[in-house]
C-alpha cells in the first residue's frame, strides 16, 4: 500500500513553473463517474463508433479534466492559506465533482492494466477559444477566497479495444474513426488531440 501511495503521488504530476520569482503550480483534476453510475457521454461516443461499423471498440469511458494554475503563496481572502494541497482537495470535492455519482483524481490517472488494449485520448480546446466552464470555475474559486491565475478544461476518453480481432477488417481504421467520433462528440472540430 505504501509503494502504491508513493506511485500515486508521483503520478499526480503537479507541474511547477517558474515565472520570475513567483512559483505557479498547475493543478490537474480528473472527474469521472463512480462505478455503478452510467457514463452517458462515453456510451454515446461508443454508439456512434459502432454505427460506423467498427466492432472492435469494447468500451469508451469519459472524464472531465480541469487544469488550474495558481500561486500557492498567494494569500487567500477566506480561511486557509491559498491554493495548497488542502484547498485543491476542497476544490475537487466541493466544486468540480458531484460526491454522489462522481469521483475525482488530483493528477494524471493512467489506464488500468489488463488484457484489453486501452488508449487514452485527451481533447483540449484550441488556444483563444472561449471556455465558459473554465470561466465559471475561475469565478467559483474566487468566491471560495483564492485567486486562480488560469483555468482550462478538457475531455479525457479511454477507448478499450476488444481482445478479439475485428470481423469486418477495419483494424487499420479504428484509431482514425474513433478519434474523429470523439472530436465530434467533444464539439471541438478544431481541437488538439494528445
Amino acid at each position: 500500500p505504501e509503494e502504491r501511495k508513493g506511485q500515486a503521488q508521483q503520478a499526480d504530476e503537479v507541474q511547477n513553473e517558474k515565472e520570475g520569482t513567483d512559483t505557479v503550480k498547475q493543478w490537474r483534476f480528473e472527474v469521472f463517474n463512480r462505478s455503478g453510475f452510467s457514463d452517458v457521454h462515453g456510451k454515446s461516443v461508443l454508439e456512434d463508433i459502432e454505427e460506423l461499423g467498427v466492432t472492435c471498440v469494447e468500451a469508451v469511458q469519459s472524464a472531465k479534466v480541469f487544469l488550474i494554475e495558481a500561486d500557492p503563496s498567494t494569500p487567500s481572502t477566506g480561511p486557509g492559506a491559498g491554493f495548497d494541497d488542502a484547498f485543491a482537495k476542497r476544490v475537487a470535492k466541493e466544486l468540480l465533482s458531484d460526491p454522489v455519482c462522481e469521483e475525482y483524481y488530483i493528477g494524471r490517472s493512467k489506464a488500468p492494466a489488463g488484457l484489453a488494449k486501452a488508449t487514452l485520448i485527451e481533447v483540449h480546446l484550441k488556444s483563444g477559444v472561449t471556455d465558459p466552464v473554465a470561466e465559471s470555475v475561475m469565478a467559483a474559486i474566487a468566491d471560495m477566497g483564492v485567486k486562480a491565475g488560469n483555468v482550462r478544461t478538457a475531455r479525457k476518453l479511454k477507448r478499450t479495444l476488444s481482445p478479439y480481432p475485428c470481423v469486418n477488417g477495419m483494424e487499420r481504421n479504428i484509431p482514425f474513426i474513433s478519434e474523429s467520433v470523439i472530436l465530434i462528440h467533444c464539439k471541438i472540430p478544431q481541437g488538439v488531440v494528445q
